[in-house]
């Protein structure tokens, strides 16, 4: 964000403009919200999962809760703001005339800085089906291509052994880059990746627990 006068207070659309475009991914989305759900910014890509043909609505500036994508946005808000951690879900954005359909890895996560407090939500979509590759993976998580390939073969319901069994290596090696994984994703244990994997598998929103 542009450096302003001390003591000045931020301004929010600059600084949501500013992280959008760190957003390189081609076809990801980018939306801010402030404390009370107003929309601050949002690209194009996310201004096409607002309305009434989108899985999300506004009203009067305000993202408000509708239907199971709504209520499993609110709720991944609401779980951000008590813990502070990243929350992972999955947004699916129905076909229209138009466009055809989409899911969306999405990842909230809160930016704090003085006098300045948003939850930024980053769409990264998938392919039609909500398909978990590992490139995608590796995007959204950030994660090591090593890494990536246990996330996916996870996202199967594969257990650590079969893992190891599957990439050709020790149940070590696996149960290393399982913890690796957990603490890029800020999640707890491996039953809660399993969740969040199996919720974008599916195409559902499933925030992290």
């Amino acid at each position: 964000m542009p450096a302003g006068r001390e003591g000045a207070c931020p301004d929010p659309t600059a600084a949501a403009t500013a992280l959008a475009a760190a957003v390189r991914h081609a076809g990801q989305g980018v939306m801010a919200l402030g404390g009370a759900d107003d929309l601050l910014y949002a690209n194009d890509v996310a201004r096409s999962c607002l309305g009434p043909e989108g899985p999300l609505r506004l009203q009067q500036g305000r993202l408000t809760p509708h239907g199971v994508a709504g209520r499993c946005v609110s709720e991944a808000l609401r779980r951000l703001e008590q813990t502070g951690r990243p929350q992972f879900f999955a947004l699916h954005r129905p076909a229209t005339a138009a466009r055809s359909a989409q899911t969306f890895a999405v990842t909230a996560i809160l930016e704090q800085r003085p006098r300045l407090s948003q939850r930024v939500l980053i769409l990264d979509p998938f392919g039609e089906r909500g398909a978990l590759d590992e490139s995608a993976l590796s995007s959204w998580l950030g994660l090591t291509p090593a890494q990536a390939r246990v996330a996916a073969c996870l996202s199967r319901g594969l257990s650590p052994e079969d893992v190891a069994t599957h990439c050709g290596r020790s149940i070590a090696t696996i149960r290393t880059q399982i913890r690796a994984i957990l603490e890029r994703t800020n999640l707890e244990n491996l039953q809660q990746l399993h969740r969040a994997l199996a919720g974008l598998g599916r195409g559902f929103c499933e925030p992290s627990r």
